[in-house]
């Protein structure tokens, strides 16, 4: 599971996977959560099997920690499967 900070906007809803380096947008939180755990699902596809090495908002980088102004839900998230047809 990854740590993933979500903020809504005036008109859309964002997500950052600080690991990966994954940032989506989305018109709701639902398709966000979607898009962000296929996000992380592309980002790990070529990648060798690892756990996720950030567990709480106290591993982020002294940067990102300073721009996080309490507003934004922390959450866990699995990559979602890839179902590739052929």
């Amino acid at each position: 599971m990854y740590l993933t900070i979500i903020s809504s906007g005036e008109r859309n809803w964002n997500a950052l996977v600080p690991e990966l380096h994954c940032i989506i947008t989305a018109p709701d939180r639902e398709e966000l959560l979607r898009l962000t755990g296929e996000s992380i699902a592309v980002a790990l596809e070529d990648a060798p099997i690892a756990a996720s090495k950030i567990r709480s908002v106290t591993q982020l980088s002294p940067g990102l920690k300073a721009e996080l102004d309490g507003s934004e839900e922390i959450i866990f998230l699995e990559p979602s499967s890839i179902n590739i047809g052929f």
